[in-house]
């Protein structure tokens, strides 16, 4: 099973901002999520035979460098004299673009860092990340002990590669010299960095992308038809369930015919995506996540500190219970059980579907193209509905599952720190647009050997934002050009009600009511965020039985919520842990415990 480094919000941050730059030149609008890399990682290139098919350029060859901080720490970046030459294994990818005649060997970033950290890249070998290619490779290099100096891997390649006695130790490297930024990171994130610490030491550099509270559930409610049944948001179960009740049978789209459901529910009834229960199954305290999204599912602890499989809990028996009165009830589409993301997309485009749970970055999909023939349409998200006397556990997803190695018999390694320290001052959230152009846009942060976001980025987004609007001053972006054309794309949507671009989206995600700020406002003060427990290496069992686990799981739940009796709840416990659960679980606890 391979697991992509970069999450799926974070995987398309510099496709979006490239559409944002573009919108924003022909004066309209567009945006995306988080900004600046994700990783580098995600795949850089093979060799240099493959030089890239002559695209046109994609900026000016010279760009000016942002000047380092008085304060900064003058070996963040020491540069070599004379260069040093610093080798490293690249994950390739078919459809990696360039320009101005670069290639693997010869580009933006190769350049940038030779000319400012006098670091001469040499690629020692590549393979295609989306196989199993770059992996096998890997372990035949550790095999014969023969590994370059940077290289990439899960947290299985990490224990193999420290027991083995082929990872250097980090420890002195990343505290003599780390950046101020990437400083600041570390600090602010240092549950991402705690799996690689062994004895006080660190041992690896995580790829960190999104943090946890970007992954939480939320519910969304069609606005117009929240106010054309007379009602409020709902702040419990119960009052999403009467809300459910009414848009199912008051017309609330005022078309005469009863062709609406309560709550949009899908195929894959725990998909974090949307369309799922998730949202309910955290209201009655269990954390709750989807096996094939998340490539790990929601392991969590019991009262004994033991690691158990969430979807086994007594929480999420009274979840599917509950689901399953508002399905008898007629309150979600009796079609649910055929019904993918993209027949759910066709409900919220035919105005079927008046409340679904979701995720924090639904406003860029599904809901934008039904605003946009529909501007009333409007999708508002809110924080999941809870149960009375009972606290809500919101399961997320361990975002890290790529690690920066350098090698034991590597004679510089500091130079990952530097070329670490350099990659965030270019792309930080605070980089220039033309910086972004050259060394960003167009999937260009894939050339760069290693990369760092900060995963807290999108809520300081949030609160400059609102600070701006309260204030009706946006003298705070002034130092964050990236971050202010997310801001004007949500006025323009306050003011305007535009949305020929990403407006909505952005309103949705850093706004006065949006996700970020439940985010903020609800979820993290009363302490609900859970990652599971599994946060490296995954069980061999887990990689084997996984999938025909998710399987019986799935199809129980259906049964159950389609009126089967909930003894098959029961059932389903009982079959999980036969079928390989309970070997699953045990290798959880002796791995993690």
């Amino acid at each position: 099973m391979k697991i992509s480094a970069i999450s799926k919000l974070a995987r398309v941050s510099a496709a979006i901002m490239a559409i944002m730059i573009a919108m924003a030149g022909c004066g309209g609008g567009a945006n995306q999520q988080t900004t600046s890399q994700s990783s580098a990682s995600d795949g850089a290139g093979a060799s240099s035979a493959s030089d890239g098919a002559g695209a046109s350029s994609a900026s000016s060859t010279t760009v000016p460098k942002r000047p380092y901080a008085d304060d900064e720490n003058p070996l963040a970046f020491e540069k070599y004299d004379p260069p040093v030459t610093f080798t490293y294994a690249l994950e390739t990818v078919p459809d990696q673009q360039f320009f101005n005649n670069d290639n693997y060997d010869d580009n933006a970033w190769t350049r940038r860092i030779e000319e400012d950290l006098g670091i001469k890249l040499e690629i020692a070998w590549s393979a295609d990340e989306r196989t199993d290619a770059y992996r096998n490779k890997l372990n035949v290099s550790m095999a014969a002990g023969d590994l370059p100096d940077l290289f990439t891997g899960d947290y299985s390649i990490f224990t193999q590669a420290r027991e083995s006695g082929l990872l250097a130790d980090l420890t002195d490297v990343v505290s003599n010299y780390a950046s101020n930024e990437v400083n600041e990171i570390k600090k602010a994130n240092q549950y991402f960095f705690d799996p690689v610490i062994i004895d006080g030491r660190q041992m690896a550099f995580p790829s960190l992308g999104d943090g946890l509270e970007n992954q939480s559930p939320f519910l969304w409610i069609r606005d117009d038809w929240l106010k054309a049944v007379g009602m409020a948001p709902p702040k419990t179960l119960d009052e999403m369930r009467a809300i459910a009740e009414a848009f199912a049978t008051k017309d609330p789209d005022g078309n005469g015919v009863n062709d609406t459901s309560g709550l949009g529910l899908g195929m894959n009834i725990f998909s974090e995506s949307y369309g799922g229960m998730l949202g309910v199954v955290s209201a009655f305290g269990t954390p709750a996540l989807n096996f094939s999204e998340s490539g790990t599912g929601m392991w969590m602890r019991d009262e004994n500190n033991q690691i158990v499989w969430s979807a086994l809990q007594p929480g999420t028996r009274d979840a599917l219970e509950y689901v399953r009165g508002m399905y008898l009830d007629g309150l979600i589409d009796k079609e649910f059980g055929v019904k993918d993301l993209s027949k759910l997309e066709d409900d919220v485009n035919q105005e079927k579907v008046g409340m679904m749970y979701g995720s924090v970055w639904n406003g860029f999909w599904p809901f934008p193209n039904i605003i946009r023939t529909n501007p009333e349409a409007v999708y508002i998200p809110y924080a999941i509905p809870t149960v009375e006397g009972i606290t809500p556990r919101i399961g997320v997803p361990w975002p890290v599952y790529e690690y920066y190695f350098v090698s034991s018999n590597c004679e510089h390694p500091e130079a990952v720190m530097k070329m670490l320290n350099l990659a965030r001052h270019i792309n930080g959230d605070q980089g220039s647009m033309e910086e972004f152009e050259m060394y960003e846009n167009n999937v260009q942060w894939r050339l760069s050997p290693v990369g760092i976001s900060d995963p807290g980025v999108q809520q300081r987004e949030a609160r400059m934002t609102n600070e701006a609007i309260a204030k009706n001053d946006p003298s705070i972006f002034d130092a964050w050009p990236k971050s202010k054309i997310k801001y004007d794309l949500v006025m323009d949507y306050i003011n305007n009600k535009n949305t020929d671009g990403m407006q909505y989206a952005q309103w949705s995600q850093l706004g006065p009511n949006s996700t970020t700020w439940i985010v903020i406002d609800n979820y993290i003060p009363n302490g609900y965020i859970e990652a599971t427990a599994l946060r490296g290496a995954l069980p061999m069992a887990w990689i084997e039985k996984g999938p025909s686990l998710e399987k019986i799981q799935l199809q129980a739940f259906t049964e159950i919520i389609m009126g089967g009796d909930m003894s098959l709840f029961d059932k389903y416990v009982t079959d999980w842990l036969n079928a390989g659960g309970a070997e699953v679980t045990a290798e959880m606890n002796e791995m993690y415990n």
